[in-house]
């Protein structure tokens, strides 16, 4: 397991220099990259999977996924692993690594039905230990409660402040209060505690832009119908992209001020 977990942080590394936040490879682009690396790191899966069921392990294995999928994902650091998973539609290596071995067990375990087969069993265990979560990616697991729409989602494409929105770790007055950034956590236009779900859907300030989303889609945006609404077609995903890019763009602008 230690010789695994350095392999993928030489290749975690590797990935950092090449996937910046801000610019960079494409959203699809990054997830090719990650998917490289984790083919490597999952060689030889099925003669160490079952240490995954030591917490130890796990965990060793969950810091270095996160690190990369940080980078994928065009994340803040402090985002859990349990939310950058979701985000970027990565399963934890230890259920991908069970996948390997339930397909290395699996006579004809090449053919695309088995391999389909692999990832529904995959993501019904990935469903269940996210609905077990109570303690970390809540706001994210607010808006993704399902994950299946999500992970199959062919148009799906993430980027810095879209991150952002899903993860609640931006420039949210809430959460740089707890991070020890400032001490206020009160948005600055009217007073009310300034959370990602305050910002996104409820503050005046940028009512302009939720009316435009509105005018293009035909309903209102909140945290119940957002990814929904993305996951439904590419065009509802542009229009809904383009409006969080829109307010998060300008507010931390603001806030830099």
């Amino acid at each position: 397991m230690k010789r695994v977990v350095k392999k993928e942080e030489v290749k975690a590394a590797i990935l950092s220099q090449v996937m910046p936040n801000i610019g960079g490879p494409s959203s699809q682009k990054r997830s090719i990259l990650n998917g490289v690396v984790q083919s490597i790191v999952l060689y030889g899966a099925p003669v160490w999977q079952r240490a995954m069921h030591k917490k130890r392990y796990r965990a060793m294995v969950d810091g270095v996924q996160r690190k990369s999928l940080l980078r994928v994902a065009s994340a803040y650091r402090t985002v859990s692993v349990a939310a950058v998973q979701v985000v970027t539609a990565t399963p934890p290596l230890s259920l991908l690594a069970e996948e390997r071995t339930y397909l290395y067990e699996t006579q004809n375990g090449h053919q695309p039905e088995i391999r389909q087969v692999a990832r529904e069993r995959t993501i019904c265990r990935w469903q269940t230990e996210w609905e077990e979560n109570t303690v970390t990616a809540q706001w994210t697991k607010r808006l993704i409660p399902v994950l299946d729409g999500w992970v199959k989602c062919k148009h799906r494409s993430t980027d810095y402040f879209l991150t952002q929105a899903l993860t609640g770790h931006g420039p949210f007055r809430s959460y740089r209060t707890r991070i020890g950034k400032i001490e206020d956590e009160r948005c600055l236009h009217c007073g009310t505690v300034d959370t990602v779900e305050h910002t996104l859907f409820e503050c005046n300030r940028w009512e302009i832009y939720r009316q435009e989303t509105y005018g293009e889609l035909g309903l209102e945006i909140s945290a119940e119908n957002m990814t929904r609404e993305m996951t439904a077609s590419e065009s509802k995903w542009k229009i809904i992209q383009r409006m969080v890019n829109k307010i998060l763009r300008e507010k931390e602008q603001e806030e830099r001020g």
